[in-house]
C-alpha cells in the first residue's frame, strides 16, 4: 500500500498541493471500497497475512528501480531479502540501478534508457521460462 503522498502543513514548504491531504485521498477509497474504509491501514495485519517482504508467491517478477524512494517497499530492496525471494518460488528479482517507476513508461532511447530495456528483455524471458 505504500504511503499517500500527502502535503505537510503551513509553514513547511512543500511540492504538492495543500488540498492533497489524507483526507481528501481517502475519498477514493469510500467510493471503491465502501463507507467502512477510513483511517490508514494497518500495515503489519497486511504483511502478517500477505508475507511482508517474504510473499508465499511463486513464478513472480519484481522490478525495482533503485533510484526511487518506493524501492525500500520493495523485496528487491536488500540483496539478502531479493535472494531469499528468488530461491522460493522461481521468482525473478530485476533492480534498475538508475531507474525509478514510472521510467518503464518512456520510449526507448539513448535519453532515457536507465536499464528499462535490458530488465524488459530479462522480464520477457522470465515470463518464458515460467511458461
Amino acid at each position: 500500500f505504500g504511503y499517500w503522498q500527502a502535503a505537510p502543513p503551513e509553514p513547511l514548504r512543500r511540492l504538492r498541493s495543500k488540498y492533497v491531504t489524507k483526507e481528501w485521498q481517502s475519498k477514493p477509497c469510500q467510493a471503491f471500497f465502501g463507507e467502512g474504509v477510513t483511517g490508514q491501514p494497518d500495515v503489519s495485519v497486511l504483511n502478517k497475512r500477505l508475507g511482508g517482504l517474504f510473499p508465499s508467491v511463486s513464478r513472480v517478477v519484481f522490478v525495482n528501480g533503485l533510484n526511487d524512494p518506493w524501492s525500500e517497499l520493495s523485496v528487491a530492496s536488500d540483496p539478502s531479502v531479493a535472494a531469499i525471494n528468488m530461491a522460493y518460488g522461481d521468482n525473478v528479482v530485476i533492480t534498475m540501478s538508475k531507474a525509478s517507476h514510472v521510467t518503464d513508461f518512456y520510449f526507448s532511447s539513448s535519453r532515457t534508457d536507465f536499464g528499462v530495456d535490458i530488465a524488459r528483455k530479462r522480464i520477457l524471458a522470465a515470463i518464458k521460462s515460467f511458461l
